[in-house]
């Protein structure tokens, strides 16, 4: 036995309790979206080849910039957070999916008559309630931890080079596209 049963008291409180926490689980997740983001957007190889590149008042040359390029499309991913980013994304639908499964059960329980104690159902809401809790409290820290190291270790502000890099790399592309339509006069223009 699982030492839980249902009953008019535990299923209100559950009803009461479980969108609480979907509410709270959802703003962090909002909140937390623009962090995503930025992690994504600066995967440590490219923040280390942009901090090579621009770092120190760096000028680069055209080559340096579309050897980046190519380069940046040859990293492998970041995979420290694409796995905390996986892990972060799953365990959010998981425990949102386990709180809303217990909402549902809990009004469902509410509204038959005479239901009976069903004690698997309320194991499962009990475990489902604590997921959720689990997760909207360490969620936010463990995210915060991430954030602190990443920037100790990372090396630079996320997006410092990045739209100098894309104005270079829009330009010489641009270059690189003339050249390949018209090698005569990209030609003329470097003598």
């Amino acid at each position: 036995m699982s030492g839980v049963e249902m009953n008019e008291a535990f299923a209100a409180t559950v009803a009461g309790v479980a969108p609480v926490a979907l509410l709270v689980m959802t703003v962090e997740i909002a909140n937390s979206r623009k962090r995503l983001g930025a992690a994504l957007r600066n995967l440590s190889p490219k923040r280390r080849l942009l901090t090579s590149l621009y770092g120190d008042g760096n000028e680069p040359t055209r080559e340096q910039v579309l050897a980046a390029r190519e380069a940046i499309r040859a990293a492998p991913v970041g995979l420290w957070t694409m796995f905390l980013t996986a892990v972060y994304v799953l365990s959010a639908i998981a425990a949102a999916s386990a709180l809303l499964g217990s909402e549902v059960a809990a009004i469902h329980w509410l509204s038959t008559p005479d239901a009976g104690p069903q004690p698997e159902v309320a194991a499962s809401i009990r475990k489902s309630l604590i997921l959720g809790f689990v997760w909207v409290t360490a969620s936010p820290q463990l995210m915060m931890l991430n954030t602190m190291f990443s920037s100790l270790f990372g090396g630079i502000t996320p997006g410092k080079y990045e739209s100098r890099y894309s104005e270079d790399v829009r330009r010489y592309t641009a270059d690189e596209e003339r050249e390949r339509r018209d090698p005569e006069s990209a030609q003329a223009g470097q003598d």
